[in-house]
């Protein structure tokens, strides 16, 4: 941590959190990494307090269907069918995503 802050200085400010558990296990980034590749998203909520979120953009769409592109700054989730929520411009939409792999179409 130290020589993360020393390095990091000029460029970003590095704030040391205390080690988190529950039930005497770690919960770190690496751990929910992990969730998430092995798309685990129902245990995730215990852990970090809230479902995993992704941002994307829409890049086709008619009545039932849309097709979206996720950030690249996210990690995605493996191929597989996921119960999912689409926030836009103050609409929540509930729906079926089709993660699939890329090139896969």
């Amino acid at each position: 941590m130290e020589t993360l802050k020393i390095e990091g200085k000029r460029f970003f400010e590095v704030t040391e959190m205390k080690k988190f558990e529950i039930d005497h296990e770690k919960v770190s980034s690496t751990k929910l990494r992990n969730l998430i590749a092995e798309g685990r998203f129902a245990d995730i909520p215990s852990l970090l307090g809230s479902y995993f979120e992704s941002q994307g953009t829409i890049d086709s769409e008619d009545n039932q269907h849309l097709i979206v592109t996720l950030s690249e700054a996210f990690l995605t989730p493996p191929p597989g069918v996921y119960l999912i929520e689409i926030h836009t411009e103050g609409n929540v939409h509930e729906g079926i995503a089709h993660q699939i792999m890329e090139g896969s179409f």
